[in-house]
């Protein structure tokens, strides 16, 4: 099994590479013109996606002008964790999410 998952990850990773190059590349390019314009970049995860946004906020050697949108309500530590889904779904919760933020 062991190689078998490897060369699936690679097919993966190149599957990536083939169809989402264009994107990958428009979005490089927005980062690093917001970068040397001096503007924020604002990262939101819901969930487990959430954990992303940490990652990529405040680490050694990051972009200083990352800045996570933290919504409670679709963290991972929420209990019951299916309230996080419902609020995904909810209608404007996205809309005030972002409102919040400026």
């Amino acid at each position: 099994m062991g190689i078998e998952y490897i060369e699936k990850i690679v097919k993966l990773i190149n599957e990536v590479e083939t169809y989402e190059s264009e994107n990958i590349l428009e979005a490089a390019s927005k980062i690093c013109k917001a970068t040397l314009d001096n503007k924020s970049i604002y990262i939101f995860g819901a969930s487990h996606a959430g954990i992303l946004s940490q990652e990529a906020f405040y680490r050694a050697g990051g972009l200083i002008n990352i800045n996570p949108i933290f919504a409670p309500e679709v963290s991972v530590d929420r209990s019951p964790i299916t309230l996080t889904s419902k609020m995904e779904r909810l209608v404007g919760y996205g809309e005030t999410v972002a409102e919040s933020v400026g």
